[in-house]
């Protein structure tokens, strides 16, 4: 269905759908990911640091991946 929508549309229209797609998706992602980490502080009582060099290491890796294969 989505591939018809898009057939015969010029690059730039596809590349701005297929972001715009990818934004929603990571947003939908880290606001999960968020949610977990607190209801996870809330149930063993304080946060550690591992916890949050944890979270932002695998975002760091994760857009040096993404800078790297692009």
């Amino acid at each position: 269905m989505s591939h018809g929508a898009v057939r015969g549309q010029t690059e730039i229209y596809k590349l701005t759908l297929l972001e715009f797609t990818a934004g929603i998706l990571l947003s939908f992602a880290v606001e999960e990911m968020i949610t977990q980490a607190h209801q996870a502080t809330a149930e063993y009582g304080k946060q550690g640091a591992w916890e949050t060099i944890a979270l932002v290491g695998g975002f760091s890796l994760f857009a040096l991946l993404s800078a790297y294969l692009a």
